[in-house]
């Protein structure tokens, strides 16, 4: 088992740090199963990081001062996401709550965020952390603005 790992109670419990993980089983030394796993520590923060990630791959600027139906909407006219989905894109409606009614999210809501960044073509879905965001804002050229 790669990474290492320990067993409680029937569950794998892995020691990673905060990120994207490949979990890799081998059987006679040969992998058989590769899977991803997404280790979170503050899914609030994970929300406004990832969904500002994402925001800035694709060139929007200045979400902060935005509504989520400004920012939907140029996510539209880019063809990112289709402008009918907007009122009802569970990604959008999520960083909403925390950003503006500072909601706390739960898992259950985080795992909707993720699921919810598939409309979004090219989404990232990642543990981002404040300085993968800079280094990912400068790499767009839109400086260390988180």
């Amino acid at each position: 088992m790669h990474p290492e790992g320990e067993v409680i109670d029937n569950t794998l419990v892995f020691r990673n740090p905060p990120g994207c993980h490949e979990v890799r089983a081998r059987v006679n030394g040969n992998v058989a199963e590769v899977h991803r796993i997404l280790v979170v520590e503050d899914y609030d923060g994970d929300v406004m990081n990832v969904f500002r990630a994402n925001m800035a791959m694709h060139g929007l600027e200045d979400i902060e001062n935005k509504t989520p139906r400004e920012i939907c909407m140029e996510l539209a006219s880019k063809g990112l996401v289709s402008e009918t989905n907007c009122e009802y894109w569970v990604s959008l409606r999520i960083f909403e709550a925390v950003r503006y009614g500072h909601v706390g999210v739960d898992r259950r809501a985080y795992e909707d965020f993720i699921r919810g960044l598939t409309r979004l073509r090219d989404a990232l879905v990642m543990g981002v952390s404040r300085m993968s965001l800079n280094k990912l804002a400068r790499h767009y050229g839109l400086g260390s603005a988180f």
